[in-house]
């Protein structure tokens, strides 16, 4: 978790794993700006924390992922 941002947003959704939410949603939630917001979720996605679709993200660890990823 590289900024306060990141970790709002790894919150929001651990938060509510049953919802899925667009970056312009959840940019709106954490008061950030859309691009930022989908920045961060990709960065999530990458470190296996969340998981996101072309449109929505949402709360998910990946499992797939050893020890050194």
């Amino acid at each position: 978790i590289r900024s306060v941002a990141a970790l709002e947003i790894l919150i929001l959704l651990y938060c509510n794993p049953k919802e899925r939410g667009t970056a312009e949603q959840i940019s709106q939630q954490v008061r950030s700006n859309p691009s930022y917001a989908e920045e961060i979720l990709d960065e999530l996605v990458r470190n296996g924390l969340v998981q996101k679709d072309a449109v929505t993200a949402t709360y998910g660890l990946r499992t797939d992922l050893g020890p050194d990823e």
